[in-house]
């Protein structure tokens, strides 16, 4: 692709994890020796570009670069986040972002925690014990919610189980407020990853035991009575998303009233 900046590094593909017409995961084996994860996120449009012109299209931050900062920062702070490789991005001539782009390492073969709750891969032996799994998970949601970082795609999809480690990825879209994180924005953030799991009590209690708060809550459905009126509408577009993802067909998942 022409333009201006650093092109994605090269490097043989070995398996492509996403392949969509605007983001694409590879993992692959670098020129110089040694294996990677590549994501490239590509605006091959014109018109995607000016639709984003007042954005990260043009005057914000490309979304790749983004992701690697917030990756990077979240890192640094001591939660369970991969440390970027690389980042960057290429512009066309009119300084549009066509291309953004990050390497991250390559954490295979740890699966994610949905491929783990819907049986299609084993659970790692070091969280054999699901009481330690969602100790474990509410912990590292804690950290994250430590340092003032609202990730907003905190999903099962995006959580990564190794043995006796956990890692979150895809954190494009992570904004950030004075630490920590306050308690509106918190629940909101923790309701749109475990509403859509349909945990059972015995893994709710255990997760709100890692994280550290919350604990007055029986069921995770009682966390949107702690959302205003702006949130638990935003709550709900998120959780409908979820339900469409998951499954056609699937109800709504339900959240408690005020």
């Amino acid at each position: 692709m022409s333009g201006r900046g650093p092109a994605p590094p090269a490097g043989r593909v070995l398996e492509v994890l996403v392949a969509a017409p605007t983001v694409r995961v590879e993992r692959i084996e670098l020129a110089g020796g040694g294996r990677a994860v590549r994501k490239i996120y590509s605006l091959p449009r014109f018109g995607q570009r000016l639709r984003l012109a007042f954005g990260p299209g043009w005057l914000g931050r490309p979304k790749g670069e983004r992701e690697a900062d917030n990756l990077r920062r979240l890192h640094r702070g001591g939660a369970a986040a991969p440390p970027p490789l690389a980042a960057g991005s290429r512009r066309d001539r009119l300084g549009f972002v066509r291309q953004s782009w990050l390497l991250l390492p390559d954490l295979s073969p740890r699966p994610t925690l949905a491929e783990v709750l819907a049986g299609r891969a084993p659970v790692p032996t070091a969280f054999a014990d699901r009481e330690r799994l969602w100790q474990a998970v509410g912990a590292s949601v804690a950290d994250i919610h430590r340092l003032g970082c609202f990730y907003r795609d905190l999903r099962a999809r995006n959580l990564l189980l190794g043995e006796g480690d956990l890692f979150w990825i895809d954190a494009a879209k992570s904004r950030w407020a004075k630490p920590p994180l306050a308690a509106a924005a918190a629940a909101l953030d923790l309701a749109g990853f475990v509403l859509p799991l349909d945990l059972p009590p015995s893994a709710w209690s255990a997760l709100i035991a890692g994280y550290g708060a919350f604990t007055d809550l029986e069921r995770p459905q009682q966390l949107s009575r702690l959302l205003g009126r702006r949130r638990r509408r935003r709550l709900a577009r998120v959780l409908a998303r979820e339900a469409q993802r998951q499954s056609a067909g699937r109800n709504p998942v339900r959240i408690d009233g005020p």
